[in-house]
């Protein structure tokens, strides 16, 4: 058990919010129980101070540098990987065609919001224009004239 002044000199060398996530992961490693780890583990950074101090209490400092370049040295490696990973993914097909995803999306940014002037107006018979009618190519509306249900009185007799 190191003393108070001496924690404190290696908790002023060591500081710095860069390293607090890999502080972390060694606090997890060698204290699992700690009681403070899930408010810790929310957001290392806002917490890099205690998260050093609560380690100085387990380990000693070339522990915790070690740990620090292992985490650095892990975290670049898988950053590679991902890195070439994504690159293989980004290039276009052999074919030499392109996504045209983010053209589609375009296009369709265009007449977002955006109605028809026709469907504001009103026809000129007077009528209004509130059902769901289709429209012919030159514009005009098309409605289907409403009849009654008429059936003929004698197929209900013809069923029976």
């Amino acid at each position: 058990m190191i003393s108070r002044r001496e924690k404190l000199q290696l908790f002023n060398k060591l500081r710095g919010a860069g390293h607090a996530e890999a502080d972390l992961a060694l606090l997890e490693d060698v204290n699992p129980r700690h009681p403070k780890l899930t408010r810790f583990a929310r957001d290392p950074k806002r917490y890099a101070d205690e998260i050093l101090y609560a380690l100085l209490d387990e380990c000693d400092e070339g522990d915790i540098v070690d740990h620090r370049i292992y985490f650095e040295k892990l975290n670049e490696n898988i950053n590679d990987n991902i890195n070439n990973t994504s690159a293989e993914g980004e290039q276009g097909p052999k074919d030499g065609s392109s996504d045209t995803s983010a053209e589609g999306e375009q296009g369709h940014a265009d007449d977002s919001g955006d109605t028809s002037a026709e469907e504001g107006q009103i026809p000129d018979d007077g009528s209004s224009n509130t059902s769901t009618e289709e429209e012919t190519p030159e514009g005009e509306n098309q409605q289907e004239p409403e009849q009654p249900d008429t059936a003929d009185p004698g197929e209900d007799s013809k069923k029976k």
